[in-house]
């Protein structure tokens, strides 16, 4: 990151600095190497009021999930293995309304839908909230 694409800011108090992009830095200037695994959504799923990113490789169906604190990874781990590909992640968000984002899923060839209720990586609850959906009704 070049000095014209970034600003150095320090609040007064505090030690260390934070640096914020100017507008000429965009995300799509940043490519990273993530292999097979694609970000599925960033959610805060352990309701610490930070995003946290949700992940699923695309050749094992495993699903992982990154608990974040600011830039760094505070922890996280797997949240299912080895899923079928006829499950896709269509969306996150907090279902239940604990605070805590739970995942969608939806079966490309049943039409199922699917809720896991979550808490950080684990899977606390969950159950169909439809089945036998035809392909006319796809979650976006």
């Amino acid at each position: 990151m070049s000095r014209s694409q970034a600003n150095r800011r320090t609040n007064p108090g505090q030690s260390g600095a934070t640096i914020q992009p100017t507008s000429n830095l965009r995300p799509k200037d940043v490519n990273i190497n993530t292999g097979n695994w694609q970000v599925k959504a960033v959610k805060d799923f352990d309701g610490d009021g930070k995003a946290d990113i949700l992940w699923q490789d695309s050749v094992t169906g495993d699903v992982a999930t990154w608990l974040m604190n600011g830039v760094g990874i505070a922890g996280g781990g797997h949240v299912a293995k080895g899923v079928s590909s006829d499950w896709q992640i269509k969306t996150a968000g907090d279902y239940n309304g604990d605070g805590k984002a739970d995942i969608v899923w939806q079966n490309t060839a049943s039409g199922d839908v699917y809720l896991y209720l979550m808490d950080g990586i684990n899977i606390v609850g969950g159950g169909f909230t439809a089945t036998g959906l035809s392909n006319d009704w796809q979650l976006k």
